[in-house]
């Protein structure tokens, strides 16, 4: 009895090991199949080796895209992709992309008259994720961002054009919602626009779940033509992208040519207010100048203070950091040329050459006067009072 259940456990072992998968050997490379991009690679070939995936170099490039081909002088096998060149060599661990030298997992071997390659390294090179999936046994290559395009190009045009649903802030990762520098309440400033235009340059994925993108916007309004380009980097939460790095690249600013006719048409069609716009415009820079407090609040726009406060900590008010603006600097600016290039009847835009100087209290000035061209916002309040809501630098241009 003991003999036979022996012999019958013996018989049980063999049947249990010839049944289950060796991933191993080369009987488990049966039936394999590849899937690229989300299509199946006709005739891949692939095998496992020692627990490594291995595709033919040829079925790999053509599979990607590419073509290949050969260099007799160094004996490398070459493919082609996308105008970069790739070279191995059979028998060597090194793969040569972008003219960089890459270690791959296990040596390019040859196998019945194929040359073979491990494709995970080889594939994450190239940048792309690989999944083997041991019950379908199949082996799914994704280029990092496939398909991902469409969504990042609507991110960014909808924020730079302020046709998303949520809120801005919700389109940054946690703790980088400042970096939104189009504030929502002074982006239609400037007067309406004559036409705005958005773009968005080709889109690179470092990784699954990474993005850098450069894109911009070009404007014109009656006030100011403007070129902006800057560098998105993006990360992937879930299945939502999301921005986490700002980086301005060119910023252009500059009146329209035909600004001089504008002037002179609002001069001539409302003179009372042009005027009152501008006597309102100095009376703030004269409080400004002389620090007069009570004064320099009262043309100030009650709008941009409400904003400014509604962001801002209870140490950091607009009033308290007037207030200490006050008692330890003396600013004089001076307004050396004053034209309304744009008004309706809320809002008014003043371009402005200014004559900036500074100086600590008690010390000589800070550095020497210098001068430079503003576009002013202000705001009508009560129908009665203009104030000073904002100003933008257009020599800032970088």
């Amino acid at each position: 009895m003991n003999k036979i259940s022996k012999i019958a456990l013996t018989a049980i072992i063999v049947f249990l090991c010839g049944i289950a998968p060796v991933y191993g050997d080369t009987a488990s490379n049966e039936n394999m199949q590849v899937i690229v991009n989300g299509a199946k690679l006709p005739n891949a070939k692939a095998m496992i080796k020692n627990g490594e995936t291995l595709l033919p170099f040829r079925a790999f490039i053509e599979g990607l895209g590419g073509k290949v081909g050969s260099d007799p002088e160094t004996d490398a096998l070459i493919g082609e992709l996308n105008g970069e060149t790739l070279k191995v060599w059979a028998g060597e661990n090194i793969m040569e992309y972008q003219q960089r030298g890459y270690y791959l997992s296990s040596p390019v071997r040859i196998i019945q008259n194929r040359t073979y390659l491990p494709i995970r390294s080889a594939a994450e090179v190239l940048g792309y994720e690989v999944v083997f999936e041991k019950k379908s046994r199949t082996v799914t290559l994704t280029k990092y961002g496939f398909g991902q395009d469409k969504s990042i190009v609507r991110l960014l045009k909808g924020y730079m054009e302020r046709s998303l649903e949520q809120p801005l802030q919700d389109i940054f990762i946690d703790g980088y919602e400042e970096l939104i520098y189009l504030d929502e309440q002074l982006y239609e400033g400037y007067g309406p626009y004559q036409s705005f235009e958005t773009w968005v340059g080709v889109i690179e994925y470092p990784s699954n779940t990474r993005a850098v993108v450069t894109a911009g916007y070009r404007s014109e309004t009656q006030v100011l033509h403007e070129s902006v380009e800057t560098e998105f980097s993006l990360i992937k939460v879930g299945t939502v992208w999301k921005i986490y790095k700002v980086n301005p690249i060119h910023f252009q600013m500059e009146l329209p040519g035909d600004v001089d006719n504008t002037v002179k048409e609002l001069e001539e069609n409302k003179p009372a207010a042009v005027q009152n716009v501008l006597r309102d415009l100095h009376a703030y820079f004269k409080a400004m100048n002389e620090e007069n407090y009570d004064q320099a609040i009262s043309f100030t726009s009650p709008l941009y203070i409400a904003y400014w406060n509604s962001r801002a900590q209870e140490w950091y008010t607009y009033e308290k950091i007037l207030k200490t603006r006050f008692e330890i600097t003396t600013t004089k600016e001076e307004l050396l040329e004053t034209r309304v290039v744009y008004m309706d009847d809320s809002y008014a835009a003043v371009h402005a050459r200014i004559l900036y100087s500074e100086q600590l209290d008690g010390e000589e000035e800070v550095e020497e006067p210098y001068e430079y061209e503003v576009i002013i916002s202000m705001d009508l309040i009560d129908g009665i009072r203009w104030t000073y809501n904002s100003e933008l630098n257009i020599n800032s241009d970088y």
